[in-house]
């Protein structure tokens, strides 16, 4: 499966794209919940709340890689 580019946009309601989200997962967040409480990505519509929980998931398993 192919990821999306950084610059795609993930939530619609607040205008977020991947990069930004990552940045807030990378900053600690390690769920959909963390990062809505930061960013309000997933806290609108809540369309979009799979795929932040699914770069949570993606970004802690590529940091235990290291």
């Amino acid at each position: 499966m192919s990821q999306p580019a950084p610059q795609s946009l993930v939530c619609r309601c607040l205008s977020l794209t991947q990069a930004e989200i990552d940045e807030v997962i990378q900053a600690g967040a390690g769920n959909a919940d963390e990062v809505a409480n930061v960013c309000g990505a997933g806290s609108g519509c809540g369309s979009c709340r799979g795929e932040v929980n699914e770069r949570c998931r993606i970004l802690a398993s590529s940091a235990s890689d290291l």
